[in-house]
């Protein structure tokens, strides 16, 4: 094994059999120092980071006897098991971990053939299939090591993988083909051994939606409780409610980050059926608008503690406006009201933030983005076309008095006279500016600096 060859694994005449300053180094800080080179296992969900992480791993094996010697003695230095890896080397990083909880990784779709036709598809996920199957056999022996699970599959592989319990997990992620699913019976999910999990990321692979109504074992009832990180996405299922996802929520006190991106809800649920959840630990919110017949109710009630968020990204409402009965003049005043604490202290700890006026194929509309940043602080919402002087009382609503203020930047020529009237009532702007571009409005600069001036000049 140690002999073998590219791509895998580097050439042993690469490397000098030379004992280098860092292997002086006490073995706890040299193993640290590796570590820190190396991939982390966290961030690892596709079968080209299992690569690359072998690959250096076993390149420094080769670097001198003493480097092999701590590396083959070093448990936790081989926790990952993938689909992506010849079976000696998923064997020998079995052996060598010992006890250690392992990552396993499944990945069928191979490196640089997302673009293949239709009809190879299906053939090559018919032979992924058996190819899984046989895997997931292997990885089925140390089931109860199994710590984190990332598994892109068909459905009928699916249900095999996920029906017995594994007692150690806490980071599941099922990444789904559109085209691949089949039906498949009802199974309880992981035994019913569920509450130990603390990371759940259920999404598409490629384009399309997953329809989940065959696989209704991700949605029974008090399934997730306790969650740190939940990231759903692109799922269609008469099952996923909005109603689900708070009660989610609201079992999830310590939850950590959320994502919610682009799912179909089929919800009648009304406000006041509807629970209040309460987020104090939150820190990431990544959300695109469900599609569904009425508007996404899902921020509406949530409550998120200002000092505690760090990262707010609201996107993509123009791609779901055309399945969505509510414009999103109403999505912004009754779905994101409950955030503007939230928003306005963000907005505070970047040190300020921007909104972006830009062109609109339509005359009386225009495109916006809210954006602020600071370090890993951020602050990101895209407004679609709407009329300007409704993006701008709204933020002036969420940010108040807020210091410092907001710049607005417009380009030359687009304003109306009823932005103008909303920008001059405003509290929150401290600075305006105005680039160039193609003119589209009646305002010109001299106009919209005069109309601005005069309002200046009638304040106290």
């Amino acid at each position: 094994m140690d002999d073998m060859k590219p791509p895998y694994f580097a050439d042993k005449q690469c490397y000098p059999n030379e004992r280098c300053s860092i292997a002086r180094l006490p073995t706890e800080l040299f193993i640290t120092t590796l570590l820190l080179v190396l991939p982390s296992i966290d961030e690892i969900d596709h079968e080209g980071e299992c690569e690359d992480y072998m690959t250096q791993l076993y390149a420094f094996r080769l670097v001198s006897k003493h480097w092999r010697g701590v590396i083959d003695s070093t448990p936790f230095m081989w926790p990952l098991i993938s689909s992506a890896l010849p079976a000696q080397v998923n064997d020998t990083s079995v052996l060598r971990s010992l006890n250690i909880p392992l990552a396993v990784i499944y990945d069928i779709v191979p490196r640089n053939e997302y673009r293949i036709m239709e009809s190879d598809r299906l053939r090559e996920l018919q032979t992924d299939v058996a190819s899984a199957r046989n895997f997931m056999e292997w990885a089925d022996v140390v089931r109860h090591r199994w710590a984190s699970v990332t598994f892109k599959l068909a459905g009928s592989v699916a249900s095999k993988l996920l029906e017995k319990p594994a007692p150690q997990l806490k980071s599941l992620t099922i990444l789904l083909y559109q085209r691949s699913l089949a039906s498949i019976p009802k199974i309880n999910l992981f035994g019913g051994c569920t509450e130990q999990i603390r990371h759940v990321k259920i999404d598409r692979v490629g384009g399309g939606y997953v329809p989940l109504e065959h696989i209704p074992m991700f949605w029974p009832s008090g399934a997730f409780k306790g969650l740190k990180s939940l990231h759903l996405g692109h799922i269609w299922s008469a099952s996923l409610t909005t109603r689900y996802i708070l009660e989610v929520l609201r079992a999830s006190p310590e939850l950590e980050s959320l994502t919610l991106k682009r799912n179909v809800i089929q919800d009648n649920s009304s406000n006041a059926e509807l629970p209040q959840v309460v987020l104090p630990c939150l820190r990431t919110l990544r959300y695109s608008p469900n599609y569904g017949s009425q508007m996404d109710q899902t921020l509406g009630h949530v409550t998120l503690l200002p000092n505690s968020i760090e990262y707010i990204s609201i996107t993509d409402y123009e791609y779901v406006s055309q399945m969505v009965d509510t414009p999103f003049d109403e999505f912004l005043t009754t779905g994101l009201i409950s955030l503007a604490p939230a928003l306005r202290r963000l907005h505070e700890r970047c040190g300020g933030s921007t909104l972006t006026f830009y062109r609109s194929s339509q005359r009386t509309k225009a495109k916006a983005c809210w954006d602020g940043r600071l370090g890993d602080l951020k602050l990101r919402i895209h407004i679609p076309a709407i009329s300007p002087s409704i993006a701008l009382q709204w933020v002036d609503r969420v940010l108040c008095l807020a210091k410092p203020g907001i710049k607005v930047a417009v380009p030359e020529g687009y304003l109306s006279g009823d932005s103008i009237g909303a920008m001059q009532s405003m509290q929150c702007v401290e600075k305006l500016l105005v680039y160039s571009c193609r003119m589209i409005g009646t305002t010109s600069v001299p106009q919209l600096l005069d109309a601005l001036g005069e309002s200046s000049a009638a304040s106290p």
